[in-house]
């Protein structure tokens, strides 16, 4: 059974949402991340989510924040990494 460009790209998407936003995707994937969203509601919800926890961590103003909001950050990475969102 052929698997689908959209179920191929709903599991590529998650483990590169956090480079997505931080612009380190080349041109061609910036490009298959936002013709995904545009179809995905929940990868679409995962980015916004990404998006706020990113603004919320820029708030933390201490050295001493600044350390935890980059293990938080990490640890963010690699749990969607390891479990990406599934249908449903």
């Amino acid at each position: 059974m052929a698997v689908s460009k959209f179920a191929r790209d709903h599991r590529w998407v998650p483990p590169r949402a956090s480079d997505y936003l931080d612009g380190d995707l080349a041109p061609a994937e910036v490009a298959r991340v936002q013709r995904h969203v545009e179809q995905c509601p929940q990868c679409r919800e995962l980015l916004q989510s990404l998006e706020e926890i990113v603004t919320a961590l820029g708030t933390l103003r201490d050295d001493r924040d600044a350390r935890v909001a980059g293990r938080v950050v990490a640890s963010l990475k690699i749990s969607l990494g390891a479990n990406p969102p599934t249908g449903g």
